[in-house]
């Protein structure tokens, strides 16, 4: 079975449309929806979804470990609330999984947006992560819970928390992408600008790469609902 884990905090605008696609995906799954003490509807939409709904403290790591301990999937799918997957997305995961040498890994990322300059966004995306095989959440972050249990779980961290994962996780076995694609929403780039918000988010990984603490990095990302 697998665990599809969501991090919520005022997600009543866009949650639904993505647990309504959960409810749709083929194959055996619990959702456990893990909320950081939203102010609106959030848990009441969920409630009518999720197999479990957790209320935790603020912050996506801290919500993803709580949600990950009370998990009964053999394998953990991490989606964020504005994110949609195929219908055989956990087929194509679980498959992935039979190879014993890989842990985890995450789908290929594409954007709600066909224009040119938005596909042109997730096809650099995709190759970067093919070539450091790190994932951002967005992507679709899977583990096995034995290995997600071995490295220590997210360390509970400001952001870069995914990125962190992978780089633990790959210390234990292989990383991929099997053939599934996530859609995630570009609404940080409509609001922000597609190439300002592309350079902001590479100049932080990079200085998260050069051991610039995550408590610094936080002053230079914004929060988008």
């Amino acid at each position: 079975m697998i665990s599809i884990i969501m991090p919520v905090l005022n997600e009543e605008r866009n949650i639904e449309k993505t647990l309504q696609n959960v409810s749709r995906l083929k194959g055996d799954f619990e959702l456990i929806v893990v909320d950081g003490r939203s102010t609106d509807r959030t848990v009441e939409i969920a409630e009518k979804y999720a197999t479990t709904i957790m209320v935790t403290d603020r912050g996506r790591a801290k919500q993803m470990n709580a949600g990950a301990r009370i998990a009964e999937g053999e394998i953990l799918l991490f989606l964020h609330a504005d994110s949609r997957l195929p219908r055989d997305a956990l087929n194509k995961i679980e498959t992935a999984l039979d190879d014993r040498a890989v842990v985890g890994g995450a789908l290929k990322f594409h954007l709600d947006d066909g224009s040119f300059k938005f596909k042109f966004v997730s096809v650099l995306s995709n190759l970067r992560a093919r070539l450091s095989k790190t994932y951002p959440g967005d992507f679709g972050l899977f583990v096995r819970k034995s290995a997600f249990d071995k490295v220590g779980g997210f360390n509970e961290i400001e952001l870069m928390e995914d990125i962190d994962l992978c780089k633990r996780l790959r210390k234990v076995g292989e990383l991929v992408q099997p053939d599934a694609k996530i859609i995630s929403s570009p609404r940080r780039m409509k609001r922000e600008g597609i190439l300002k918000t592309w350079i902001h988010m590479q100049i932080i990984r990079f200085l998260f790469f050069i051991g610039i603490p995550p408590t610094k990095l936080i002053e230079f990302y914004k929060d988008v609902r």
